[in-house]
């Protein structure tokens, strides 16, 4: 519940931006600028989210967090202007920043290695799944109910989540693992930063991840205001994303089992390249069309679901002193990368379609060779610890 929480945010919403845009009077820009408020939100607060569960621990930030956007939905609910939606979509930011960090904090709380990796597979599985099929929900809440309705189903599994977490959660932070205060907070980002083990492999997994939330900012915009297509079928359309997801989240947990989480992430490139290269050709070469768009979409879900496990694994064995801000870094970046990228499309474009098939490209390309300079440090520092062996 806490990891789908922020994905649903943005794709449970997607489908009523062009609604939204209509009622509230006021331009298709300005409605997506209210997404990139909230990426920019939910990808920045989990900086201070993490820090402050390093110290104060898992389970009062979860509850705070919820707080807080549960307040941010109802401020979307009430809202006659856009300055209300913006204020409530913050609001719904800052919470969500809190539940999606901490929900992968929990894991490596308690788990490491390759049973973290598969974990970590499960709820890039929920984290994908969920969010895929919002759409067509929404959808669904469209055709029969008002715009409102899309924020009172995330105001009611805010207010359900809290519950939950109330009753049945408890602290998973050792008291060991407590930090003293949160005044070196930025001295061990800084440290964490400064490891390229975990810096090298965590920002290669962020640019693919805001690939993907970069497309959910402009998709709704091509789909559905410029060929046509109905929010319900936009949602069915979008449900593909969660099928190739899907099958290639069950074929990576199978082959975890047998091969390392880094070789599998060589196959997911392979994947996602094909998915940057049907953007690619759509840009000048051949006609956009909406199943080619959706394709290229598949192709980067089933590639991703290949990567993250290995790098997140990867990353997070550099950092045992300090779980949750390392936690909190992995979502900055995923999520900041999404911000960037969805910023990029509605202010450098006048054209929904010429930014997805110039930025998407360009993301997997930089992805891409992020990961090439991963696999360089590791093999690095495999020889010296070698060599540290050797001399001993």
């Amino acid at each position: 519940m806490l990891a789908c929480l922020g994905p649903l945010s943005i794709s449970f919403y997607t489908p009523a931006m062009p609604i939204i845009a209509k009622e509230l009077q006021v331009s298709s820009s300005m409605i997506g600028l209210s997404l990139t408020i909230f990426l920019m939100t939910f990808g920045f607060s989990q900086l201070i989210s993490g820090s402050i569960s390093d110290y104060k621990g898992r389970r009062p930030v979860i509850l705070i967090s919820l707080i807080l956007y549960f307040i941010g939905s109802m401020f979307c609910i009430v809202s006659s202007n856009i300055d209300l939606l913006m204020v409530g979509r913050f609001l719904q930011g800052v919470g969500a920043a809190g539940c999606v960090v901490l929900a992968r904090a929990l894991i490596f709380d308690l788990y490491a290695g390759q049973e973290a990796a598969k974990l970590i597979n499960l709820t890039s599985l929920i984290l994908i799944v969920a969010p895929a099929m919002a759409p067509f929900f929404g959808g669904l809440l469209l055709e029969s109910a008002s715009w409102r309705s899309v924020f009172i189903v995330l105001c009611l599994l805010s207010l359900c989540s809290f519950l939950v977490v109330y009753v049945f959660l408890q602290e998973t932070l050792a008291p060991e693992m407590k930090h003293k205060s949160n005044e070196k907070s930025v001295s061990v980002y800084i440290s964490i930063i400064k490891r390229r083990g975990f810096l090298f492999p965590i920002l290669s997994i962020g640019l693919i991840t805001a690939s993907v939330y970069t497309l959910s900012t402009a998709l709704p915009f091509i789909i559905i205001d410029r060929f046509h297509v109905s929010p319900v079928n936009y949602g069915l359309m979008m449900m593909s994303q969660a099928g190739s997801f899907g099958i290639s989240t069950f074929l990576t947990r199978k082959l975890l089992t047998k091969w390392n989480g880094v070789v599998i992430a060589r196959i997911g490139y392979v994947v996602v390249s094909i998915g940057a290269v049907i953007y690619f050709i759509q840009f000048g070469l051949i006609d956009v069309s909406p199943a080619l768009l959706i394709v290229g979409l598949s192709f980067l879900a089933f590639g991703n679901a290949m990567v993250n496990p290995g790098m997140i694994a990867q990353g997070f064995s550099y950092t045992p002193d300090a779980r949750g801000a390392a936690s909190a870094l992995l979502g900055t970046f995923q999520i900041g990368g999404g911000f960037i990228g969805s910023l990029s499309v509605t202010s450098l474009f006048d054209d929904y379609t010429h930014a997805v098939t110039t930025v998407i490209p360009m993301l997997i390309f930089l992805s891409f060779l992020l990961f090439r300079l991963s696999n360089k440090q590791t093999t690095l520092e495999c020889n010296r610890s070698e060599e540290r062996k050797g001399f001993k």
